[in-house]
């Protein structure tokens, strides 16, 4: 489900980008615009490339740092879009269970339109449904019925 972006003609190196990002958080507040001028034009791969490069040059996680940076909806969006496509869906999926009253019709195109297909995404989903099902069992969210009805 990746959105159509206008790509730059020559796309910096995944480093370049992490330490354009890196002077973008630094200091007081965060440029906005910057920020999107780097996140919103790069697709999937690039992005998980340029978390990489943050990773190695700063020994910080980059997704972290955008989180204790940024707020509210723009936090959100950043966030999210930060995240392969398979962990996005997990993400949406999990924020429409903890209120399902009001976003079931979001689950429901969430369950309703994923395709599943590889082995890769088969792993990465399991991952993330077994988180989203271990903080529902913390969380109390099931009975030890409801638990045991899950798994064949």
């Amino acid at each position: 489900m990746e959105s159509v972006q206008c790509a730059p003609d020559v796309v910096p190196s995944p480093r370049e980008d992490a330490e354009k990002i890196r002077n973008v958080v630094q200091g007081f507040g965060t440029h906005e615009k910057a920020l999107i001028s780097v996140i919103w034009h790069r697709n999937t791969a690039q992005r998980q490339l340029i978390k990489q490069a943050y990773q190695e040059l700063y020994n910080e996680d980059l997704i972290k740092r955008l989180e204790s940076e940024l707020t509210g909806d723009f936090e959100k969006v950043v966030y999210r879009w930060m995240h392969d496509p398979v962990d996005r869906d997990a993400i949406l999926a999990h924020a429409a269970l903890k209120n399902l009253s009001q976003n079931y019709k979001i689950l429901i195109a969430l369950v309703s339109t994923h395709r599943y297909d590889g082995s890769e995404i088969n792993a990465s989903l399991a991952s993330s449904e077994a988180n989203i099902l271990h903080d529902a069992i913390k969380e109390k969210a099931f009975n030890h019925e409801d638990v045991i009805r899950i798994f064949p």
